[in-house]
């Protein structure tokens, strides 16, 4: 169940420094922009956990609260946190697409060092 919070931290923090160096090589930082990307982010979270407490609530009831997507058996929040991970995927991808990756990872290593 954590392990999936942790892939969904990780993804939104690569879409989420992917965007921003996009937006730093593309000379259109926008700190509007940027907190509106945080509040999606969080939102995707707090809906997370939102599931997370929905389950446990199931689960001390026996209510069964598992989907079957691809003949697979899921918990709501493991379809979740796959599609959110997709979604995230795609975003990176489209980061990376527009401005070659090698441009995007040099403004990172020139950020840091």
């Amino acid at each position: 169940m954590y392990i999936d919070f942790i892939f969904i931290f990780i993804f939104n923090l690569i879409d989420l420094i992917f965007g921003l160096l996009k937006a730093i090589k593309n000379k259109n930082f926008k700190s509007s922009k940027m907190k509106k990307g945080l509040i999606e982010k969080s939102y995707i979270m707090l809906l997370y956990w939102t599931i997370i407490l929905f389950e446990l609530f199931a689960a001390n009831n026996n209510i069964d609260m598992t989907i079957t997507f691809l003949s697979l058996n899921l918990t709501i929040s493991k379809f979740y946190a796959i599609t959110t991970i997709l979604n995230q995927l795609s975003s990176i991808f489209e980061n990376i697409s527009k401005k070659s990756f090698f441009d995007i990872f040099s403004i990172f290593v020139y950020a840091v060092y």
